[in-house]
């Protein structure tokens, strides 16, 4: 599986303690899967490619106020992201042992 983010922009703090994405290989979301570090901030990620048929991403959002300053009313504009994926069939599946033709 390949994910590719067309925009990113997911509220930015200390070492994305607030809102942030993550993505983990496979269908778990388990410290021995995670495939990135929590994202967040507005610079799109690099693609990622999972070495199963399947990613899991998690969205999480601390859902509190911030100061004044940092938004109107002192609550954090939703922000968010968006990305594409893809399947793949590794090369040497797709057109059988080309070693041995």
């Amino acid at each position: 599986m390949l994910v590719v983010f067309e925009s990113f922009n997911v509220y930015s703090s200390v070492n994305c303690t607030l809102d942030y994405v993550q993505m983990f290989d496979g269908y778990a979301v388990s410290e021995d899967d995670v495939l990135t570090e929590k994202l967040c901030g507005n610079i799109s990620p690099p693609a990622y490619r999972s070495s199963s048929q399947a990613i899991t991403v998690q969205f999480v959002s601390a859902n509190i106020e911030v100061p004044a300053e940092h938004g109107e009313e002192g609550i954090r504009k939703p922000h968010g992201f968006s990305f594409v994926y893809s399947a793949f069939i590794p090369r040497d599946v797709l057109m059988g042992d080309v070693d041995n033709c």
